[in-house]
């Protein structure tokens, strides 16, 4: 699917959020919402401004190689509670300074995050 193709592309790429959208000129908030799987029909010029400030071209959404390699949209894309958590997390780390505002969590170190929750959550729930 187009959007584990577009997160991996990311993820390749190297840049922030803060980075792709001064080069796209794509609102933060926009990009926010497109990587967190929130938008699930962008607009075209969108992507392709987006994808433009990856290096890549819209073709590069559609070879089926890059998704070949990045989690499944629901992995990638979290949703509901999850999505919540995340935020919160992002939130949370922004404010006692171990990342900064323009700064985003990789794949990897979200995954780590919401399982220390879900440890936390399950330990008090009991």
């Amino acid at each position: 699917m187009w959007f584990s193709a577009l997160v991996e592309l990311k993820k390749k790429s190297g840049k922030t959020l803060k980075q792709i959208s001064e080069e796209s000129k794509v609102p933060l908030g926009t990009l926010n919402k497109l990587f967190s799987g929130q938008t699930k029909d962008p607009k075209l010029e969108t992507v392709q401004a987006v994808v433009h400030a990856l290096g890549y071209t819209l073709d590069d959404l559609d070879d089926g190689q890059s998704a070949k390699n990045s989690p499944s949209t629901a992995e990638a894309a979290p949703g509901g509670a999850v999505s919540d958590m995340f935020d919160k997390l992002n939130d949370m780390l922004v404010s006692i300074g171990l990342i900064g505002p323009e700064d985003d969590l990789t794949a990897q170190q979200a995954e780590v995050l919401i399982a220390v929750c879900r440890i936390i959550n399950a330990t008090f729930q009991d």
